[in-house]
């Protein structure tokens, strides 16, 4: 009896410590699509400089991207969370900013939507990227 208990307290303790880790996803873009305000789609191929980070935090429900600029993780604010994913609008006047995290696809997709003549050419932006779980490099 004392062994099953002892068994049941080791495998609540190790499986706290999974669940308040924070996960870290490793985007990579690999498809850009452009709507006209002509009308037009342009379907192009991804660009490694638009590659992301994000830090998760599920057990606070916080998610943060990774900003070059600043060289550190900012947070994207009123996140959504959902069984199937992650989403988060941010609305800066002229342009629209909408990021979906697929959780069980592990997918990221990223819409910028413009507004009057913030690019006289398009109307949307959308970004889709493959992401994977990984780790610190030290």
């Amino acid at each position: 009896m004392k062994k099953i208990f002892g068994a049941v307290v080791l495998v609540f303790l190790y499986s706290t410590n999974i669940y308040a880790n924070e996960v870290y996803l490793t985007c990579d873009n690999y498809r850009i699509m452009g709507y006209f305000k002509s009308g037009g789609v342009s379907d192009e191929r991804g660009i490694d400089e638009l590659d992301t980070s994000f830090k998760i935090n599920s057990k606070k429900k916080r998610i943060y991207e990774f900003n070059r600029s600043f060289n550190d993780f900012i947070e994207k604010d009123e996140s959504k969370w959902s069984e199937a994913q992650i989403k988060w609008i941010r609305d800066s006047g002229n342009v629209t900013y909408i990021g979906k995290i697929n959780r069980f696809e592990s997918t990221y997709i990223a819409e910028t939507i413009f507004r009057r003549d913030e690019n006289p050419k398009f109307k949307k932006l959308v970004s889709y990227y493959k992401c994977r779980v990984g780790k610190k490099k030290f």
